[in-house]
């Protein structure tokens, strides 16, 4: 099909216009690349001070600026630092995944080690029995999470 403009005007009309609306599209995805860097830095930077709490929320705001892999890790590696296991292996893995990425493919030999050293402390359970719908508890009575006995 072919399109047929009776002015060419308005094509060049057209042309300015996309032109106009591509601009700021840019303009806001490098902004937002600046401030996820920023907060990259700023996290980094808190973890060298020995905040990782503060610096986990600076790589969660980086994530949530621009959505990469290297932002991933650091949630990873910040998580690992607060003792949050399973979340850091999921970042962790996430990460890894991502083999296009070329501060991962630098750095992927100490997001390796790093997960297998979350690894070390993560672990399952699976227990059998009956009868169905009893609860499992701890010694102290506590009514362990996730658990369904049939």
């Amino acid at each position: 099909m072919r399109i047929r403009f009776a002015s060419p005007l308005i094509s060049v009309a057209l042309v300015v216009a996309l032109g106009i609306a591509v601009g700021p599209c840019r303009a806001l995805a490098a902004s937002a690349a600046t401030e996820a860097d920023a907060a990259l830095k700023r996290g980094v930077e808190l973890r060298r001070h020995g905040d990782d709490a503060q610096a986990l929320a600076e790589f969660q705001r980086a994530y949530a600026w621009q959505r990469s892999a290297r932002a991933l890790a650091q949630i990873g590696f910040a998580e690992q630092a607060l003792g949050r296991w399973q979340d850091a292996e999921q970042h962790l893995g996430q990460a890894l995944a991502d083999a296009d990425d070329a501060w991962i493919r630098h750095n992927r030999a100490t997001i390796e080690r790093s997960r297998a050293a979350v690894a070390g402390h993560l672990g399952s359970l699976e227990v059998l029995g009956s009868p169905e719908g009893a609860e499992l508890r701890d010694r102290k009575s506590t009514r362990l999470n996730s658990s369904h006995i049939t």
